[in-house]
């Protein structure tokens, strides 16, 4: 893939969610077509750093944030938290255990960085082929909202925002089932969500007519249910897509864009 992927994932910092950081990494490797060496450290070493963020950010339970982007020469990475900062770790010779030096040695250039009013950043780049690392700064990733509106409609248990469409696919995908799985969804009604979970990425995909667009998409779980908010949409791609979905779904019109609200769930 010659151009940028780019994937922000916002969760909780639960143990459970490091699963699904770890089902989003494998379906970002697959699209942006990494090779299974890379793509077998990127996700050991952002689980890692999701681990942490799990372990040390909180009290209790925080947000997590994990965005990867990829060109045909690097990925970068960012696993941020908004918890008690890293500095008190490094008084404490490394309460983070392993995290910290797997992380650096998996990774061709890594920064752990505190803000003063609190919360950890790890940065991470891999160097893509077979030549040696060229790696200039990692990127201030720093995400830039166009609209705080649209944005705040992507609310749930999980918010993905993915650049461009074709990578939509392989991560709504293996995300949505993965939280289906979480609650015990039947083998049949996994084997639905997947056909109703590409059938919704490629309409979107063939929609976007090659312009370099960002959707995103929430997931919210629970015993025997799903609920999915995907957009934003124009009008004509978030009605077709209404004509796809079984289970009463409502198109929400926030200005001159459209979301998708679908609840999927598991009949006994």
């Amino acid at each position: 893939m010659n151009e940028q992927t780019k994937v922000l994932l916002e969760l909780p910092s639960t143990a459970t969610n490091v699963a699904l950081v770890r089902s989003v990494v494998t379906g970002f490797s697959e699209v942006a077509g990494l090779d299974p060496e890379l793509s077998d450290r990127l996700r050991t070493a952002i689980s890692e750093a999701a681990n942490n963020v799990v372990l040390h950010a909180y009290d209790d339970t925080g947000e997590m944030r994990v965005v990867i982007a990829t060109d045909p020469e690097r990925v970068d990475v960012s696993v941020a938290d908004d918890g008690h900062g890293i500095r008190p770790v490094v008084r404490t010779k490394d309460r983070m255990g392993l995290g910290l030096p797997m992380i650096g040695a998996l990774a061709d250039k890594a920064e752990f960085l505190s803000s003063d009013s609190g919360g950890t950043e790890v940065r991470l780049a891999f160097t893509r082929g077979d030549g040696p690392p060229h790696l200039g700064e990692i990127p201030d990733w720093a995400v830039s909202v166009d609209d705080p509106e649209t944005d705040a409609q992507l609310s749930g248990d999980m918010a993905v925002r993915i650049t461009p469409t074709p990578a939509l696919g392989r991560v709504l995908g293996r995300l949505s089932r993965a939280v289906a799985a979480q609650y015990h969804f039947r083998v049949d009604t996994l084997a639905k969500l997947r056909k109703f979970t590409d059938s919704l990425a490629a309409e979107i995909d063939a929609r976007a007519a090659g312009r370099r667009a960002t959707v995103g998409f929430a997931l919210t779980g629970s015993e025997r249910r799903i609920e999915l908010r995907i957009g934003p949409l124009d009008q004509a791609t978030a009605d077709a897509l209404a004509l796809r979905v079984a289970e009463n779904p409502e198109v929400e019109h926030i200005g001159d864009q459209d979301y998708l609200h679908v609840v999927i769930t598991d009949p006994r």
